[in-house]
């Protein structure tokens, strides 16, 4: 889940829906409604929302059977088929993502991830560590 403190909208990621949900908050923290849902195309990990610059930072597999599958050795699913990066979204200007990075050479399940300048961060629950990595233009 993500929150913009400032439009009171908390963002829900529906993981094998392939979906982003936005609820619209009161002042007391209840559900008002939710105002929709946001296709990606991609199975969803965790969601990040920077109320500083108003970016949606979303934690994305590629084809998610291949990402929980790579886990049990006897399925046979190479490292090579598993892939995932990050979207992003600029609400601001449209409900499609404003920029979209997938990789498969550098981290495996990818669950989190956000760009701070020309860098893009990457974490894993499966490889330790951080990928850091410049931002494609």
């Amino acid at each position: 889940m993500a929150y913009d403190k400032d439009n009171k909208l908390l963002f829900m990621a529906q993981t094998l829906d392939k979906n982003i949900r936005v609820y619209q908050l009161n002042e007391k923290g209840d559900v008002i409604k939710v105002v929709k849902d946001i296709s990606t195309g991609y199975a969803l990990d965790n969601l990040y929302f920077d109320n500083s610059s108003k970016l949606l930072f979303a934690a994305i597999m590629g084809i998610a059977k291949n990402n929980f599958e790579f886990l049990d050795p006897s399925k046979g699913i190479k490292k090579d088929q598993v892939f995932g990066g990050i979207l992003v979204y600029d609400f601001k200007k449209d409900d499609k993502p404003v920029y979209t990075f997938l990789q498969n050479h550098f981290i495996k399940e990818v669950s989190s991830g956000m760009i701070i300048g020309d860098n893009i961060y990457l974490s894993s629950f499966y490889d330790k560590g951080i990928l850091k990595c410049q931002k494609l233009k």
